[in-house]
């Protein structure tokens, strides 16, 4: 019996034709199976109803299929051609696919009401570790925060907030060191929350004509530094984001946010979607207090 996933055309592009054994099994979960590379990149086995990932293998039915697999820790698992093999005989069928272009706008295509719609609807969900640095847009101090871990992120976050601002380096790079890694979860809360931001601001400097030169130095900084003070699974995401790759369920949200892409993207994971649409708020308001002043 063979399965089908669809996969970035720029995996394919990367790792097709590769030795066979390049990628060992790392972690197993319900839903998800990572992969790591012979030079330590991680790779993901999702479920495709979350749309792509830049370093993903989306698979229809996931936790029908992952039983059948049966896949291990320390498993090597060959890319022949275009199928994964599984030791068990098992293979996916790989369906690279080109993400199509989103649509550029001379502006930002925000109003007020479509900011207020998703802070409410992020509200409402009770999703996301961190979510009270957006919904409580009034909090002058961290001490106005419920949560221990949006009090923590808090400081560095007007840290990096006025880093940006300024492009100094030197104060991201603070700031970065006090997020990365910063709450709970195989994800982290905040490196979540940077991911959601960093998708932002490519996207914003990409699509809507931003002048965002800022971004370069953030994800510089990021690249730079994260990999030392988080995981090596939630740094896979901080790496693509900050690389500028892309999210197509983070775009889905700026794109118009509709409120079905709101809710797609606050669906991932147990805390993960909700943090990334914190970042990408947090991201939001940024652009619009200060891009072109």
């Amino acid at each position: 019996m063979e399965f089908c996933a669809t996969i970035p055309a720029d995996i394919c592009s990367l790792y097709a034709g590769k030795s066979a054994g390049t990628f060992r099994v790392c972690g197993v979960f319900s839903s998800a199976v990572y992969l790591e590379t012979i030079d330590k990149a991680i790779l993901l086995l999702h479920d495709r109803k979350f749309g792509l990932l830049p370093f993903g293998f989306g698979v229809a039915d996931i936790e029908r299929i992952l039983p059948v697999l049966n896949a291990k820790i320390e498993d090597a698992v060959y890319w022949d051609k275009a199928r994964l093999r599984f030791p068990n005989g098992r293979t996916l069928c790989l369906e690279a696919v080109s993400l199509p272009e989103p649509e550029r706008k001379e502006a930002p295509p925000l109003t007020e009401s479509m900011i207020e719609n998703a802070v409410e609807l992020l509200r409402a969900s009770g999703r996301g570790a961190v979510s009270e640095l957006v919904t409580c847009p009034d909090a002058q101090s961290e001490e106005q925060m419920q949560d221990i871990f949006a009090k923590a992120a808090f400081l560095p976050l007007q840290s990096l907030s006025n880093g940006l601002k300024a492009h100094d380096a030197h104060e991201m790079r603070w700031a970065v060191n006090c997020l990365v890694g910063l709450g709970p979860g195989l994800t982290p809360s905040m490196d979540d929350f940077l991911v959601g931001a960093l998708c932002t601001f490519h996207y914003a400097s990409q699509y809507w004509g931003a002048a965002l030169p800022e971004t370069e130095t953030l994800s510089q900084v990021i690249l730079d530094t994260g990999r030392d003070v988080t995981g090596k699974y939630s740094w896979a995401y901080l790496r693509a984001a900050a690389k500028g790759q892309r999210f197509p369920i983070i775009e889905q949200v700026l794109d118009a946010f509709s409120p079905e892409a709101v809710r797609c993207l606050l669906a991932v994971g147990g805390h993960s979607g909700g943090d990334m649409m914190t970042g990408l708020l947090w991201a939001v308001g940024y652009i619009v207090k200060n891009v072109g002043k």
